[in-house]
Parts: C-alpha cells; sequence; structure tokens
C-alpha cells in the first residue's frame, strides 16, 4: 500500500459480494465509500441510484475517487419479476 490511502467507491455495497469487497479494502487500509439503493448505516452505506448523475454528485460531491469496484446490479429477474424496465435500468444504466 502507499503512503496515501487511495479513496474507493464500491457500487452495491450492501449486497453479498460488495459487503466483502467493502470489508478487504478496508483491511487494506483503504478509505471506501460505499453505495447501494439501500441504507446500511452500520457499514456506512450511502443511500444513492448509480444511473442517476444528481444523487452521485450530491452524494459524492468533490471527493476524490481513485478507483471505482462495481458490484451494483440486482443478481436475478425473478426478483423484480413484473418489472423488466427496472431489471435493466438498473443493470445497464448502473454499469
Amino acid at each position: 500500500m502507499t503512503e496515501t490511502a487511495e479513496t474507493v467507491l464500491v457500487t452495491g455495497a450492501a449486497g453479498f459480494l460488495g459487503r466483502e469487497v467493502m470489508r478487504r479494502l478496508r483491511q487494506e487500509g483503504h478509505l471506501v465509500i460505499g453505495l447501494d439503493l439501500r441504507e446500511d448505516t452500520d457499514n456506512s452505506i450511502r443511500v444513492c441510484d448509480v444511473s442517476r448523475a444528481d444523487q452521485l454528485a450530491a452524494v459524492l460531491g468533490d471527493t476524490d475517487i481513485g478507483a471505482i469496484v462495481h458490484c451494483g446490479a440486482v443478481s436475478g429477474p425473478m426478483l423484480y419479476r413484473d418489472q423488466p424496465a427496472f431489471v435493466a435500468g438498473t443493470n445497464i444504466a448502473g454499469t
């Protein structure tokens, strides 16, 4: 690790993979900002829809992000069977 910790943005931070990525990055000494559609105050996860530039700007402001780990997605269409546009929007526009 370098002398200055890099700030890493993790999307989908409240999910199965995102939580583990955040934990490991913190273990390595990185500053981590977690974003998700749902809040998790225990893990300092901020609510933000990454497909919305206005929300990203409001949450991140002038924060200098050194890297992004994108874990945000709807993992299976069965979770939102009746909302295919939501699944496509989250998985495509979010990326």
